[in-house]
């Protein structure tokens, strides 16, 4: 039998299968609890409602994936909320409410044997879809590795040949669809990290390699190159190496800044000229500029008065000056001095 019969008889997948299966819903849309939600207009909490009571209630089924099919059950039901949402126009009169409190009436309740707690993700579905896509391999490898072991004496090892095989198929998915953040703390990366061995940082822990006939691990013999990259990991580039894009850019930058002086001179230009017209127009047309006239004239006039004062003592002093001198000089013509 090929690979992908084996991954179906997996528990978990036969589980995710069966989510949306509507054979024999009959027995459950009777439930008294979906009375309120079969009166709303929109088909999805109508087509929910049955599902989820179908789904909780055949939960104790799957004991031996029992965190992992209520964790599963949570995403399933945040991905029809979402598409409830999208496919109505106001979303604050929504009645999602109807299903949430049905999921709270199934786990407060003593009908099942089961209880799976109602969990809030603040992450985006993208996010939680690669993160369930993570948590579905490394359920699935357990499953192979555990029939592995058991079979491991039987003639015919199908599953202890299967499982590299399967590593190696889902190895290939992740390395193509990686959203790694690529961070030093990988536990923070929601979509890339669940546990120790169920990572897309540490290749040796979540995809080792097997022998196809034993079924054991194979030391120091996987050649997987890393998926994510711890940051510590990533060889800064040296500084004196750089791209061509990055010299051109560079260049880029050098020009801009060595033009930015003559791109700004018509913007000092124009603003100079405005700054001229409006100081004329002030000057012309307002009773500030008929107030700066008439100061402007009353200073002109009375630096005239001043002018024409200094010129006028200037002249005094000198005719006086003179007629002192002449008044000298005759007095130095008539002195005859005695003679004996």
């Amino acid at each position: 039998m090929s690979l992908e019969v084996y991954e179906n008889f997996c528990p978990l997948l036969k589980f995710i299968k069966l989510l949306d299966d509507k054979n024999n819903l009959e027995p459950y849309e009777g439930d008294v609890s979906l009375q309120e939600i079969l009166k709303d207009e929109n088909e999805t909490p109508k087509a929910v409602g049955p599902l989820l009571i179908k789904n909780y209630s055949t939960l104790f089924r799957w004991n031996q994936i029992k965190d992992q099919s209520c964790i599963y059950l949570n995403y399933w039901l945040d991905k029809k909320k979402e598409l409830y949402l999208k496919s109505i126009s106001d979303v604050e009169n929504s009645h999602w409410h109807l299903i949430e409190g049905l999921w709270n009436s199934l786990q407060d309740g003593n009908a099942y044997n089961t209880k799976c707690q109602r969990k809030y993700e603040n992450e985006t579905i993208y996010k939680r879809e690669k993160r369930m896509n993570l948590m579905v391999y490394c359920n699935n490898r357990d499953y192979f590795k555990s029939r592995c072991d058991i079979t491991r004496d039987n003639a015919n090892q199908y599953y202890c040949t299967n499982l590299p095989k399967y590593i190696d198929k889902h190895y290939k998915i992740f390395k193509t669809d990686n959203d790694c953040l690529n961070i030093k703390n990988k536990v923070n990366d929601y979509s890339s990290y669940i546990s120790e061995d169920c990572n897309l940082y540490d290749i040796h822990e979540t995809f080792p390699q097997y022998d196809s006939y034993s079924g054991n691990i194979l030391v120091n013999t996987n050649t997987r190159d890393s998926i994510c990259k711890y940051v510590d990991n990533v060889v800064p580039k040296d500084s004196f190496e750089r791209t061509d894009e990055e010299v051109l850019e560079a260049s880029s930058i050098k020009s801009t800044q060595a033009s930015a002086p003559w791109v700004s001179l018509p913007y000092v230009g124009l603003t100079l000229i405005g700054l001229f017209f409006l100081f004329l127009f002030i000057y012309r047309y307002t009773t500030l500029g008929s107030s700066l006239r008439s100061l402007i004239i009353r200073k002109k006039k009375a630096r005239k008065f001043i002018e024409e004062q200094i010129e006028q003592d200037l002249l005094e002093n000198t005719l006086e000056y003179e007629t002192n001198n002449t008044d000298n000089d005759d007095y130095a013509f008539s002195y005859q001095p005695l003679q004996n």
